[in-house]
């Protein structure tokens, strides 16, 4: 009699506590998903929201490199990586909801003729000018398997230097990313978006372009050591 007391109070705490299960998990459905999980936000259809206006940064900086001779304005807010031939500026990803994978620009000086790479599809080309130099530019354009390509070109040859700007982005399918089928056509627009507002951006830095003087150095013929004592 004893055990079967002990059984029918198991089997009535495990009742108990199924009946708690069940009526929680009622009350999580009705309320919906939680607020923290944000990558169900993401990829729900009603979070994702239609093309957003650009929030680069307004203020600039100045890169500046005498030995290279050159120096540009920059929007504050993107990072810059220096290199012995030049700089690549890192652009930051204002939107979140984007399969952008890569958004970056560099300046590279080169030695020889300037010379845009060999491309299958160029949707554009022509010159800029800025102030008294002009500049060759090209757009190219390209998918490959599922991925969209686009850079901008410029180039300045000055004697035998090449002065070769670039700007590139990559996107991806927004399906690979977990994103809905009808979410497509605004992660597009919102990633098309912040490129372009990139692209512009990078064309202003293009324009402020100067040459810069290089630091002179002293003629080894001109210097005259001090003579030394020693005691």
């Amino acid at each position: 009699m004893k055990k079967q007391s002990i059984i029918w109070t198991v089997v009535g705490i495990v009742l108990i506590a199924i009946i708690i299960i069940i009526v929680k998990s009622y009350q999580n459905y009705e309320k919906g998903p939680a607020s923290g999980n944000t990558e169900t936000a993401a990829n729900s259809s009603a979070s994702v929201s239609p093309v957003e206006n650009s929030k680069l940064s307004s203020s600039l900086s100045q890169f500046k490199n005498s030995e290279l001779g050159f120096s540009v304005s920059y929007p504050s807010d993107w990072q810059t990586e220096s290199a012995p031939s030049g700089v690549t500026f890192m652009i930051p990803n204002q939107f979140p909801q984007t399969t952008i994978g890569t958004l970056d620009a560099s300046i590279q000086v080169l030695s020889g003729n300037c010379a845009f790479p060999p491309v299958v599809t160029i949707k554009d080309k022509g010159t800029m000018n800025v102030g008294s130099l002009t500049l060759n530019t090209i757009s190219i354009q390209n998918s490959v398997e599922g991925r969209n390509y686009f850079d901008q070109l410029y180039s300045l040859q000055k004697g035998n230097v090449c002065y070769m700007f670039t700007f590139v982005s990559v996107t991806i399918n927004p399906t690979t990313k977990g994103f809905s089928t009808s979410d497509v056509s605004k992660i597009n627009a919102n990633s098309q978006s912040h490129i372009n507002d990139a692209n512009v951006a990078f064309k202003a830095v293009v324009s402020s372009f100067a040459f810069v003087t290089p630091p002179v150095g002293q003629p080894e013929t001109s210097y005259h050591p001090t003579a030394t004592s020693t005691k």
